[in-house]
């Protein structure tokens, strides 16, 4: 599989639920994926696409920069296939379309599209 097959696929899967094609729902993380003080993991989401059960976050990791002698905080969206027990089957390759993908689910779930849009439609009154 190329980077531009999995970009491709993602992407799909960013416009099917921006069209509503797609439900995500909320989750909180695995305690596998929260054992450790320099990476953090705030929510999940989670998802069933053609059978098959998939899990987004976004991870932020604490690291050292020798040259600046500080920390910070970076941060990567992790798209994986889960089994029934949320345990990780495989991760995709980290390609730019999975900020598309945590964009629209993130719009999704909090519904600031449908706020955004009553609030100018009141306006518009």
């Amino acid at each position: 599989m190329t980077d531009t097959q999995v970009r491709n696929a993602i992407a799909v899967l960013a416009v099917k639920t921006q069209d509503g094609e797609l439900r995500w729902e909320k989750s909180d993380p695995p305690s596998n994926l929260t054992r450790t003080i320099d990476a953090r993991i705030d929510l999940c989401y989670l998802t069933s696409y053609e059978g098959k059960n998939l899990r987004l976050y976004e991870r932020k990791e604490r690291s050292f920069i020798s040259e600046y002698e500080d920390w910070y905080w970076g941060s990567s969206i992790i798209l994986e296939m889960i089994d029934d027990e949320g345990r990780t089957l495989d991760t995709f390759p980290n390609v730019t379309t999975l900020n598309e993908l945590w964009s629209a689910v993130r719009s999704q779930i909090s519904g600031i599209n449908n706020f955004i849009g009553n609030l100018t439609g009141s306006l518009a009154s």
